[in-house]
């Protein structure tokens, strides 16, 4: 999953412009670039906005929703909003370890589960507008741009993830459906893109010629490379 995503989706729809910066795999690990070596806990995605410098997905997205005035209009919906986005990240961190260690033997009791891990989010939603609006407020926040993130993975996961939940499926509808965010949110990448970008580039690094014979897969791989929506690596994000 893409730690910078629901940095991108909060950008693209609070109409920020903004630069990104590719790191490549190969760079990251080789220590080609210094990168590593500055990154304060040795990981991406990294936000610069001049000479200011942040590290960690989820303190940039709260750090953005300062900026853009979606972090709660007093402190009771800003601890809710934490609150939320905690959860999510709780969400995020099951099924990272499933995608990169177990998939293979635990998808199947994974999805199992996924009801009792959503209901929560259910519920958020019905407590505030019955489940009409956000999950705080009247106003999108940074937690939602979170939660419609790993919703969609799960819904890449297993397309009737949401079935049992009217309230997130309508949400997920309505938030990918705004204007500015409905672009990026239309060609976002998903896990098994990730997975087979990097097996492709690992094959034309051992040999340049693999995929001569599939015309279809160079060209998809070429277009993640000079054109993608979103970026197949660990990302570098500077200021807008």
């Amino acid at each position: 999953p893409a730690r910078a995503e629901p940095i991108r989706l909060l950008l693209a729809d609070q109409g920020a412009s903004w630069t990104e910066d590719e790191v490549q795999l190969a760079d990251w690990w080789s220590g080609k670039t210094d990168l590593k070596k500055k990154a304060v806990f040795g990981q991406l995605p990294r936000f610069q906005h001049g000479d200011f410098v942040l590290y960690q997905s989820n303190t940039i997205l709260r750090y953005l929703g300062r900026v853009h005035g979606i972090s709660g209009s007093n402190n009771q919906e800003s601890a809710l909003i934490d609150m939320v986005n905690d959860g999510v990240e709780d969400l995020r961190q099951k099924y990272s370890r499933l995608i990169f260690i177990e998939y293979e033997t635990g998808k199947e009791k994974y999805i199992a589960d996924l009801p009792n891990q959503l209901s929560a989010f259910e519920r958020i939603l019905s407590n505030n507008s019955n489940g009409t609006k956000f999950v705080v407020g009247d106003k999108i926040s940074y937690a939602d741009y979170n939660l419609l993130d790993i919703l969609h993975c799960h819904l890449d996961l297993d397309p009737k993830s949401l079935a049992m939940f009217p309230l997130l499926s309508a949400y997920v509808e309505r938030i990918a459906s705004r204007p500015t965010g409905s672009t990026i949110i239309k060609y976002t990448i998903t896990y098994a893109d990730y997975n087979l970008l990097d097996t492709l580039q690992c094959n034309l690094d051992l040999s340049p010629t693999c995929l001569s014979t599939y015309p279809l897969l160079s060209t998809w791989t070429f277009l993640q490379h000079v054109c993608p929506p979103t970026l197949y690596c660990p990302a570098m994000l500077n200021g807008y």
